[in-house]
């Protein structure tokens, strides 16, 4: 009795062979769903990745076998096989995954609202004269939830409201409306699922991140730290060269203060003690004018009303009642991020 074979397509056997070879050699190994994406934007995307990304498509049951096959050198990989589902491919990369998928993120495009979809997120349609005559148009504008009223001899949105929220299906009324009001209201790209980095099996949602807004955060948070330390004080190398400044400024203050001459505070001691002789000149002139010689009405005279000697004493005064500040530019912080 013959045995029956199974035939096994060399193209198959070529493609596995293939992918395995693919994902025994990166260390991220991400599934992206590429549905909606047109042709000339999936070329540009990989030449845009070309050096730091591949991305590899194939059918589903072929990236399942695969896996399968290397799975053993690379444990949790098999975890990515439930996700495979729809218009799925491979990227593989040996770079960072979060800024691979930040860079997808950012590509994505506007989209019409096609029949059947399920909504990635609420839609909106904003108060407007549409510029549209009266007609049937209206009869549809009000079934997909739109108020209206004739404005200058054509259709107007009255309010802003949500047509569709997020989860629900788009119909096929909804999906004509927004077509005619050139709304787009959804993106396409490439978007990552889900992504195996060195044994750990990462979320794609969480891989897409605002990197200039964390710096920011990080640049705000070393400088508050840096403000704390100088403040407390806590001795570290970062914060030493502000607390002695600012140690430095508080005795110059108090040593001014108390008439501590040094080649320092000279000049402001004697600086304040001649305001205070002046004014005191000026009150026992004040009254009576001829208590003392006219040189010292003179010397009075000549200072502008309103004005000390005694400036720069309470300019250093102020600065010890206000708390250190340090800016961004005194640490040098850019420095942080090369």
């Amino acid at each position: 009795m013959a045995v029956a074979q199974t035939h096994v397509d060399p193209k198959k056997v070529e493609t596995v062979e293939m992918l395995v070879g693919l994902l025994e050699k990166y260390s991220t190994i991400a599934l992206v769903r590429i549905e909606g994406i047109v042709s000339s934007a999936m070329h540009q995307i990989r030449r845009d990745l070309r050096g730091e990304a591949a991305i590899v498509m194939a059918k589903n049951t072929l990236m399942k076998r695969a896996i399968d096959l290397v799975k053993d050198k690379k444990p949790g990989l098999e975890n990515l096989k439930e996700h495979i589902k729809g218009p799925m491919a491979f990227l593989l990369t040996n770079t960072n995954p979060f800024k691979i998928a930040t860079y997808l993120d950012k590509k994505k495009l506007p989209a019409p609202a096609k029949a059947g979809m399920i909504a990635p997120n609420d839609v909106l349609v904003t108060k407007r004269n549409t510029g549209i005559p009266p007609g049937p148009v209206i009869g549809e504008l009000n079934a997909a939830g739109l108020p209206t009223r004739i404005e200058q001899g054509t259709i107007a949105i009255t309010k802003d409201t949500v047509v569709l929220k997020k989860g629900e299906k788009v119909s096929r009324t909804l999906s004509a409306v927004l077509s005619r009001l050139e709304i787009l209201p959804f993106q396409v790209g490439i978007v990552v699922e889900v992504a195996w980095d060195n044994g750990s099996v990462i979320d794609g949602a969480t891989l897409v991140v605002d990197f200039e807004e964390i710096q920011n955060q990080m640049v705000v948070a070393h400088q508050q730290a840096l403000n704390l330390a100088v403040n407390a004080p806590v001795y570290i190398p970062e914060a030493m060269s502000f607390i002695i400044a600012k140690a430095h400024r508080e005795a110059l203050s108090l040593a001014s203060e108390a008439a501590y001459l040094t080649p320092e505070t000279a000049s402001v001691v004697l600086g304040h003690l001649d305001a205070k002789a002046k004014g005191l000149i000026a009150f026992i002139l004040s009254k009576s004018p001829d208590a003392l010689p006219e040189d010292y009405a003179q010397m009075v005279a000549a200072v502008p009303a309103g004005s000390t000697a005694s400036a720069k004493s309470e300019e250093v005064a102020e600065e010890e009642e206000e708390e250190e500040e340090i800016s961004e530019e005194e640490v040098g912080l850019g420095g942080l991020f090369g």
